[in-house]
């Protein structure tokens, strides 16, 4: 029996403010544009503590830092100081801790920070996409798309995303020199924030480069750990608003325990009990390159042309009961989403994966490398729907195939049943 998989968000989210103020966030569909690398998940277990390191004491208030965008007015009440890096600066205006849409993607930097995306579907550009280059850092530009592309499937409220196309970037990098770092004079217009596990943050404003947009640079440091984020979002209250959620979104990892607040998209889950090299009864089997699988019987497909500029040499798709019907095209039109297998070939030569300690090894025959993420949370297509999600990587020992198999089944008994007779099928010939 696999880890039990709690979806943690299935509707609309309250979102805590630093006031304590509950408020309702937006329900969105958003779909992250970067390179599939497997769905994110928590850092460790024990996601309902509050783990904040950050000092606590009594608001003390002083006037309204001046010369910056955005500066409340004089009728507006004096910011309240919070202590950081052994002085204090005002409170960063409009933070939010968890606000974040239904679906999200959050990210982990080396040395125990994890930040998340904002909404919008977000392209990595510097970066290759693996977990090892996550964790170094990466650089991510806002969706260009602000309308919907021909031949696309989008849902029939779609909207572009908040910023799209207005060149906006994310820089978040491992700091180097954190230790060195001195917290600005209480009225140079910087500010900070409450982030869990930071004994230092500091957030400034100042301008672009980019006519229409201003950069936001943010220090965040625990112990000798440091983290450097710079937000080049639009210069209006679009932009502010999403620069102090991303930071509202940040903590660092204690004791492998999040805050309180944090909930993921996606939970970890571990195929237990699966019978390696072994067809289910009755099930259909099929083969991409030099691997077989099978699938349950009245599942159709087969070979499949590569998606244009995909360098997969071989690409099988096998779908399973519908899991979203009427989803509507761009051109009107609609279509019914499957539950679903696609694998796809990537030829023969050395393994294109390095082992990774987070995901499961599996114990393919015939395979020197083999290993499975997989996960709980909304379906790709439709994020009322809770779906269990596969992404598996094989090389053979033999003759060197190198294949990937990603697999979406319903969250529910009989889905991880199939999840399991699918992987636990996997077999070189």
């Amino acid at each position: 029996m696999a880890r039990a998989a709690v979806r943690r968000v299935r509707a609309r989210r309250a979102v805590l403010g630093t006031t304590g103020v509950l408020a309702t966030g937006a329900l969105a569909l958003t779909l992250t544009l970067a390179p599939w690398v497997g769905r994110p998940g928590p850092v460790g277990p024990g996601t309902d503590a509050t783990t904040s390191a950050s000092p606590t004491a009594s608001a003390s208030t002083d006037p309204a830092p001046t010369g910056v965008a955005g500066t409340p007015s004089s009728a507006d009440p004096a910011p309240r100081h919070l202590p950081t890096g052994g002085s204090e600066l005002p409170e960063l205006p409009g933070l939010r801790h968890g606000a974040v849409p239904v679906s999200h993607s959050e990210y982990h930097l080396r040395g125990g920070l994890t930040y998340t995306l904002p909404p919008g579907g977000w392209e990595i550009v510097a970066g290759d996409g693996s977990d090892a280059s996550f964790l170094d850092g990466s650089t991510w530009d806002v969706s260009p798309i602000t309308q919907e592309p021909p031949g696309a499937v989008y849902p029939d409220d779609w909207t572009p995303a908040p910023m799209a196309g207005s060149g906006a970037r994310i820089d978040a990098y491992p700091a180097e020199d954190a230790v060195s770092w001195q917290v600005p004079a209480r009225d140079s217009g910087a500010w900070t924030a409450d982030v869990p596990g930071a004994d230092l943050v500091v957030v400034t404003r100042g301008p672009s480069q980019a006519p229409g947009r201003e950069v936001w640079t943010v220090r965040v440091r625990a112990g000798d750990a440091g983290w450097l984020f710079t937000l080049d979002f639009t210069a209006d209250d679009v932009g502010a608003g999403l620069a102090a959620d991303f930071v509202g979104n940040l903590w660092v990892a204690v004791d492998d325990r999040a805050p309180a607040w944090f909930e993921p998209t996606y939970e970890d889950v571990t195929l237990d009990g699966l019978a390696h090299g072994v067809t289910p009864a009755g099930w259909r089997e099929v083969t991409a390159g030099d691997l077989t699988f099978a699938v349950p019987a009245g599942w159709t497909g087969g070979p499949t042309e590569p998606g244009e500029g995909s360098l997969a040499e071989e690409v099988v798709q096998l779908d399973g009961p519908v899991a979203a019907a009427g989803f509507q095209v761009a051109d009107g039109s609609t279509v019914d989403l499957h539950w679903r297998v696609l694998a796809q070939y990537w030829g023969k030569g050395g393994s294109l994966w390095d082992a990774d300690p987070r995901a499961q090894a599996l114990d393919v025959p015939g395979a020197d490398l083999a290993q499975a993420t997989s996960s709980a949370g909304p379906f790709w297509g439709d994020e009322t729907i809770s779906s269990y999600g596969s992404t598996i990587v094989v090389h053979a020992a033999h003759r060197g195939g190198r294949l990937s198999l990603t697999i979406d089944v319903p969250h529910d008994d009989a889905g991880l049943a199939t999840l399991r007779g699918i992987v636990g099928s996997m077999r070189f010939r």
